[in-house]
């Protein structure tokens, strides 16, 4: 009776540490950006000058959709920041198209964050022109960034690094920009659609169909090797990396090699 009542409650304490253990995995993926983007607006506030802050914004264009973590507008120049909140060594380079945190024996792949960052970057350009100058910065929260990369920082060195560089933007064009700015941002899209639309834009593209005007992907070859076009250029100036898994493509593609 004694043994049987002993096996209850440790099979009781089992099952409800594995559901609590596992409810806990699942908040931390969910929170884990999050947390680190308020730790880098916490820490942008803090920076004593002249400034507009524009956090976790969305945009939508002829690219598809962007949710970009951080903007810093100040005299200095307009940084935009991209938030990696990961355990872990980091390794990469600035060609991968992904980048790896080593924790032990797990393995976490995620995009290359400066390609990501080169991406939202490019939105602001549309948004306010070349006159500004544009800065990309990538911030680990966890300060656990890898050496040797411009712009690949800790986020203890995050404000350091902004008054690094010297002014050259007027104040009264600050607020002009980030009103700019404000002004493009899609207030009907949230993380969900962004994923979403993100997915969208990818099935799409595996099934040969270009996802900005829905001509077909034609499969080119150009110097840095092949890519998927669209049959619609130059009118369409829509491009893809070819990736092995879009083995399935249909269309007027070409067969894999």
């Amino acid at each position: 009776m004694v043994i049987v009542l002993f096996l209850i409650i440790l099979i009781s304490l089992f099952s409800i540490t594995h559901w609590s253990l596992k409810g806990y995995r699942k908040k931390s993926e969910e929170d884990l950006g999050n947390e680190g983007e308020a730790k880098v607006a916490a820490s942008l506030s803090k920076i004593s000058e002249y400034n507009a802050i524009i956090n976790n914004s969305y945009f939508s264009d002829y690219a598809g959709t962007h949710q970009i973590d951080h903007i810093y507008i100040s005299r200095r120049g307009v940084f935009i920041i991209e938030t990696k909140n990961i355990s872990g060594s980091i390794k990469g380079d600035y060609q991968d198209a992904k980048w790896s945190a080593f924790l032990g024996k797990e393995i976490h792949s995620f995009i290359n964050p400066i390609k990501q960052n080169e991406g939202h970057i490019r939105v602001i350009e549309r948004i306010i022109g070349n006159r500004y100058p544009i800065y990309s910065i990538v911030v680990f929260a966890r300060n656990n960034a890898p050496y040797g990369f411009d712009g690949v920082i800790n986020l203890y060195s995050l404000k350091s690094h902004i008054l690094g560089y010297p002014e050259q933007i007027e104040s009264g064009d600050v607020m002009d920009i980030s009103a700019l700015i404000k002004s493009a941002i899609d207030k009907n899209l949230n993380h969900e659609r962004h994923v979403n639309a993100i997915y969208e834009r990818e099935r799409r593209i595996e099934n040969g169909i270009c996802p900005i005007c829905g001509g077909l992907l034609i499969m080119r070859e150009g110097r840095y090797g092949k890519f998927l076009g669209c049959e619609n250029y130059p009118r369409c100036k829509f491009t893809h990396r070819v990736k092995k898994r879009h083995s399935f493509l249909k269309g007027n593609l070409c067969s894999w090699l």
